[in-house]
């Protein structure tokens, strides 16, 4: 549960140093990693800011106990968008340090308790004890499609995998243009905006004597879509690869939540006319009510 104890985790892996240095574009330093025989020693630059300091400490955790990372690595973690200098491993790191910080299991918990009250769940996010970006980027990295925040006096835009932003660069009036739902928390003393895009919507329901397989549905809503033979099984293959990427996220998620998200998210599919007919909807349906179950594992 957090506030995970991230330095105690740091210092079973390594010699943990918090030291002052005046180079402001390095947060830390790790050392020594392709030592077999003694441990490796991570060096923070100290700063006012614990919490920045927190992430830092899980990043070069996450540095240390990803076994192919490299020998040595000097950090730099940006507050706003945590711009990396290298996009792949750095990037992994990151996304290790959220991971640690603020838990899968835990955010399933606030989820489950608070549904789609995402102040709430902003407010509750103040105990993991991560800056706002930190935060936020394990929102984004947990969510299904629909979610957009807005932080920092609006310079940071933080939104979903999978959701559909406005064409332009996206602002406070043309989020709120578009959103079905939104609001505001304090987190770590700063205001976050939150827009929910995706519509709530009834999940359709499988008739009693309805026998089909979860295919013959989908093949029987493109028949009625007008579209060519030809074209049946080209499309049919499409429908499973948009929706195939939100399927293995949304392992154990209520089905009506991964049904909306999948909803918004083919509304600029090529063959978004699809949405409009009641088989293709159940066959979404049909999908979702599937992995709730946990028919479909969840991918990371």
């Amino acid at each position: 549960m957090p506030p995970v104890d991230v330095q105690a985790l740091l210092e079973q892996h390594a010699e943990f140093h918090r030291v002052d240095w005046p180079y402001d574009d390095v947060d830390a330093i790790v050392i020594g990693l392709a030592t077999a025989s003694s441990k490796p020693s991570v060096y923070v630059r100290a700063t006012d800011n614990l919490l920045r300091e927190r992430f830092t400490m899980a990043h070069e955790l996450g540095h240390i106990v990803l076994p192919w990372h490299l020998p040595a690595a000097n950090c730099s973690v940006d507050e706003d968008e945590f711009e990396t200098h290298d996009p792949t491993i750095e990037q992994q790191a990151d996304l290790f340090a959220s991971t640690l910080l603020v838990p899968d299991r835990w955010l399933a918990g606030l989820m489950n308790r608070h549904a789609d009250d995402m102040t709430r769940i902003l407010q509750e996010l103040n105990s993991s004890e991560v800056s706002t970006a930190a935060a936020l980027q394990a929102l984004r990295r947990y969510l299904l499609p629909g979610w957009v925040f807005e932080a920092y006096g609006g310079r940071s835009i933080v939104a979903t995998n999978g959701t559909r932003l406005p064409a332009e660069q996206p602002t406070s009036s043309s989020l709120a243009a578009l959103a079905s739902a939104s609001g505001d928390a304090l987190l770590n003393g700063r205001t976050v905006r939150w827009y929910k895009f995706s519509e709530t919507v009834t999940l359709p329901v499988k008739a009693f004597d309805d026998q089909r397989t979860d295919h013959e549905i989908l093949i029987a809503a493109i028949a009625s879509s007008g579209a060519a033979e030809d074209d049946q099984a080209k499309i049919a293959a499409s429908a499973n690869g948009k929706v195939g990427g939100t399927l293995r996220e949304a392992a154990g998620r209520p089905a009506s939540e991964t049904y909306e998200a999948m909803m918004h998210k083919l509304a600029d599919w090529d063959y978004a006319s699809m949405l409009g007919i009641d088989d293709f909807r159940l066959w979404l349906a049909q999908k979702a009510t599937a992995i709730e179950i946990g028919q479909t594992k969840r991918r990371r």
